[in-house]
């Protein structure tokens, strides 16, 4: 263990702030850890990388404040989540993908982009596309259609006018993004039947 910036950094660049942790609470949280790379003031945890403040996490990737989560990624401000993944200020979920701003999601179970639903929808992932090489997803219902592509939310007519006007001047992301349209909206006239 070693203080490097001020902080105690170990040997897999996992580190602990000096003005909040001593040394020997450093060394504990460090071998609390296991498997866990360049995390930030976590402890208990394993297969982590990059996370910080979590606590008694699995398999985290990019957290924030997290405590007692499985298999997460990407998530910001979690507490007791299991197999959630690009998941925002969650609380209480399980198997939770794509969501934001959930509270209380057990009683979901399952779910998968909830906002805006009251019973699990059809979903479609597109291929990664797009100048973020990301997948997006389309959740719908009879009634009701959410598109998740970045920070975009919105129905199919939205999202193509968006990718006209993002990708205006991208051929191949132009190109790209409206194949998946045409691809969705083929998917949901037959789903409807």
């Amino acid at each position: 263990m070693n203080k490097i910036n001020n902080f105690y950094v170990d040997e897999n660049n996992n580190r602990w702030d000096a003005d909040i942790y001593t040394k020997k609470e450093a060394m504990t949280y460090s071998e609390s850890l296991v498997n866990c790379h360049n995390c930030h003031n976590c402890g208990y945890c394993s297969d982590c990388n990059g996370c910080s403040k979590c606590h008694n996490c699995r398999n985290c990737s990019y957290c924030r404040n997290c405590s007692y989560c499985r298999n997460c990624s990407y998530c910001r401000n979690c507490s007791d989540c299991s197999n959630c993944s690009y998941c925002r200020n969650c609380s209480y979920c399980r198997n939770c993908s794509d969501c934001s701003n959930c509270y209380n999601c057990s009683e979901c179970h399952n779910c998968s982009d909830c906002n805006n639903y009251e019973t699990n929808p059809q979903r479609y992932v597109t291929p990664k596309i797009g100048s973020r090489k990301d997948n997006t997803t389309i959740y719908w219902t009879d009634d009701n259609v959410q598109v998740v592509c970045g920070c975009f939310r919105g129905n199919v007519d939205e999202w193509e006018a968006k990718i006209k006007e993002t990708h205006k001047y991208n051929e191949k992301h132009l190109k790209d993004y409206l194949e998946q349209v045409e691809n969705i909206k083929k998917i949901m006239e037959l789903s409807r039947g």
